[in-house]
């Protein structure tokens, strides 16, 4: 949560601004549903150029939400949307294996 009055808080921008240099930006962890969609879509609005969430790969066998409370599956849908709405920017997925192979 970025606080004004705390620069610690705010977008790394030099962080923003290597990524964009990578040939390609693996993702991964806990939790698909919170730190990393939060983390990913920061990531990706702050691009230079909207075309680098290309270079993004979500893995998808090394990440995962959140569970679910008890009779519901809202953190499993936050992850599910996260990456539905990623991949309409160009975000890639793939197992660990299939990158690997690739």
């Amino acid at each position: 949560m970025p606080d004004p009055s705390d620069p610690s808080t705010q977008i790394n921008a030099p962080l923003i601004r290597t990524l964009e240099q990578a040939d390609v930006i693996l993702l991964a962890g806990e939790a698909l549903s919170h730190c990393v969609a939060n983390t990913v879509r920061d990531i990706a609005k702050n691009f230079g150029d909207p075309r680098y969430v290309k270079k993004m790969v979500l893995l998808t066998d090394a990440s995962s939400p959140v569970g679910d409370p008890p009779g519901t599956t809202m953190f499993t849908d936050f992850a599910n949307d996260f990456v539905r709405d990623m991949k309409a920017l160009g975000m890639q997925t793939a197992t660990t294996t299939d990158f690997l192979a690739a």
